[in-house]
Formats: structure tokens, C-alpha cells, sequence
């Protein structure tokens, strides 16, 4: 679309349309010299000042408009598929991946650590890009992980490989067309560290914050939707710890944990089980509670997930999801239980008995 790159008599300017579009499309623009016509003008034979001739200079702006992520825009019925490619480089699973998604200029690159010194002179670690170091925790199910930015790529590895001990698999994306620069990949971290921070799904080694770069309007556009693509692909990976729970367009099962005091309400999820914010958890644990689930405990609190209510009970500060249903159970009474038997619908029927019934194993 072009618009004038000024003020016009309907109270619209160039700006104004860049940053109504920038909510619903990633932009990219170009200003342009040209004349328009203004219906023939009055000419010059009215001796006056007034007069004004029929084709004008004017500053045009063009945008290019293309549509956002449709994750974004669209419910859960409207959504439209869209291909993966994962490339196995090495002829193995286990091996160097490289990620591919339909209409993206970006690529994904997953490296396991015992193969980074083998591949790390492909031409893929000479660019610039965003990376995330992903390894275990020893004492509970909450990953560590260290979101980074490089140009190139390589040589940040390089010295990770060497300082920090934790991660076992390094996720970096890039460009295939080389767009992305120093203040693009600055930005993605700086959002991806934001995200990290806000899912509370892992354990971030990040020391700092880093700050949001300076970007025009439209280049924090395109990067947003570099970013929307990015997030697509890291699901498919095994990487969860940006993820949040949706807003769901379509109905589920509210089911009730009700313990030790508390009130606590969730529903199954495609990955595990989401506890909702407003229920509540208990402070005290028994001293047969594992210590992986006493970890998580920890970890919840520590990320400020588990907020306190009084002396006796936590509440969660968002929802929250949890690897399975016990794991939930476990973390809200603080005690080994078995999830689908004590999460309930509001008529007193387990889960257990729910998934028994969609498995066709009672009548």
C-alpha cells in the first residue's frame, strides 16, 4: 500500500498508518519521490496566488504488508497447518539437525554438545542468530538454561563449550539470507529471556537481563515475526520452556484437587496438566515427598510462581503446567500421590475413570 509520508486533510499521516498496520502485519517500507494529480488543477490564469497546477510533487511511503503469525490471529478451530522439515545432517538422531519451516527465511540449528566440536566449522555457526544451551537438572524435573546472542554463532559456543558445564544440546536460529544483524539477534534475546522468565518453566543461568535495542518500527516488526516462527519450531524440538499455557477457544474438563485445605482447579493438556491460577497449595511437605518433586517445589517458589497466602498456603501467580497430573498433585499438597485418582470433576469422577472411559474400557 503507498500513503502519503505526511499530514492529510482526513487526519491520517504516513506514521499513523505504519503504526495502525505494525498491530497486524510485519512491514517493510521504502519512501519514494513522485507527482499526483489533483483534477486538473486551477492553472495560472486566475493571476492570483490561489492557482495551483495540476500534477504535484508528493513523498510517498510504500509499506509491504504480510500477515503476522497466524498463531496469533486465529482460535484454536481456525488454525492452519504448516510444514516442519528437520534435516538429519549426520545420518542420525542423535546427530547435528538443521529446522526448517514452510515461508521462513529462518533456519534452526540443534547441536547435542558432543558433536559441536566435530561440526562447529560448517557455515551455518558463522552467522549471526539467537541460541538457547539446554541441560538437566540433578535435583529436579525444571531444566537449566542459558539464552544467548552471537555473531557468529560459533565463537560464543566455542567458549560455552569450554566454561559452563550443565548443557547437553545447544538450539540456535539464524538467517538463510543473512538478514538478521547485530540489533536483531539483540532483540530476540532479549525477548526470548522475557519469555523464559515469564513461563517460570526452567531454571535461567542468565545473570542479567539484557536490554531491548533500539529498533525502527518496522524492523521490531519483521523481528517480532522472526520470533512467532521461532516459537513454532521449538515445541517440535523437546524445548517447552517458553511455553504458557493458552487461552483455550474450545471447552475442556475442569477437574478438582481437593486436600489438606486446599481448593485447587486444572485440566489435561497436550503436554501434561495445567494447574490454574486461584487455587491454592499447601506450605508443608510430608518427609516422604521425593526429592525431585521437593526441587520443584523449590523451584516454583524461588521463580515466584508459588506466592504465599498466609502461613499455611501458597497460591499460584499464573497457570501452570505441570509434566502429568501426579507431578501437579504432588506439587500443590505437597505429598506422593497419585493424580488420576484424586483429580475430580465436580460430580466426584476421576480422572482415571474419565480416561478409562474414553479408552473404551468400561461400558
Amino acid at each position: 500500500m503507498t500513503f502519503p509520508d505526511h499530514d492529510c486533510s482526513n487526519g491520517l499521516s504516513g506514521n499513523s498508518v505504519r503504526e495502525i498496520a505494525a498491530r497486524h502485519f510485519c512491514i517493510r517500507e521504502r519512501h519514494v519521490e513522485s507527482k499526483f494529480s489533483t483534477l486538473g488543477g486551477t492553472g495560472d490564469e486566475r493571476g492570483d496566488e490561489s492557482g495551483r497546477s495540476a500534477r504535484q510533487h508528493a513523498h510517498e511511503l510504500m509499506l509491504v504488508l504480510e500477515p503476522k503469525c497466524q498463531m496469533q490471529t486465529t482460535t484454536e478451530t481456525q488454525r492452519r497447518g504448516y510444514s516442519i522439515r528437520i534435516f538429519l545432517a549426520e545420518g542420525t538422531p542423535s546427530g547435528l539437525k538443521f529446522v526448517e519451516k514452510s515461508n521462513w527465511s529462518g533456519l534452526g540449528v540443534v547441536c547435542p554438545r558432543p558433536r559441536f566440536s566435530a561440526v562447529k566449522d560448517r557455515r551455518e555457526f558463522a552467522r549471526a542468530g539467537v541460541y538457547v544451551l539446554l541441560g538437566p537438572s540433578a535435583s529436579s524435573d525444571v531444566p537449566i538454561a542459558y539464552i544467548g546472542e552471537a555473531d557468529p554463532v560459533r565463537s560464543r559456543l566455542e567458549q560455552h563449550h569450554s566454561l559452563k558445564d550443565f548443557w547437553t544440546v545447544a538450539y540456535f536460529f539464524t538467517s538463510k539470507d543473512t538478514n538478521l544483524n547485530k540489533a536483531h539477534i539483540e532483540y530476540l534475546e532479549h525477548r526470548l529471556v522475557a519469555l523464559g522468565k515469564e513461563a517460570k518453566r526452567c531454571k535461567l543461568e542468565n545473570a542479567n537481563a539484557p536490554g531491548k535495542p533500539s529498533l525502527s518500527e518496522a524492523d521490531e516488526a519483521d523481528v517480532e515475526c522472526f520470533l512467532d516462527e521461532l516459537l513454532l519450531c521449538f515445541p517440535l524440538l523437546g524445548v517447552t520452556i517458553f511455553e504458557k499455557p493458552e487461552a483455550k477457544q474450545y471447552s475442556v474438563q475442569i477437574l478438582w484437587l481437593k486436600n489438606k485445605g486446599i481448593i485447587a482447579q486444572g485440566y489435561e493438556s497436550e503436554d501434561g496438566f495445567v494447574v490454574k491460577r486461584g487455587s491454592t497449595a499447601v506450605r508443608a511437605v510430608v518427609e516422604s515427598l521425593p526429592g525431585h518433586a521437593i526441587a520443584l517445589r523449590c523451584e516454583l517458589e524461588n521463580s515466584g510462581m508459588f506466592k504465599p497466602k498466609d502461613e499455611s498456603f501458597y497460591e499460584p501467580t499464573q497457570d501452570y503446567e505441570f509434566s502429568s497430573p501426579s507431578t501437579a498433585a504432588a506439587a500443590l499438597i505437597g505429598a506422593n500421590i497419585n493424580g488420576r485418582d484424586w483429580w475430580k470433576t465436580s460430580d466426584g469422577t476421576t480422572l482415571k475413570q474419565l480416561q478409562e472411559k474414553v479408552g473404551g474400557m468400561t461400558g
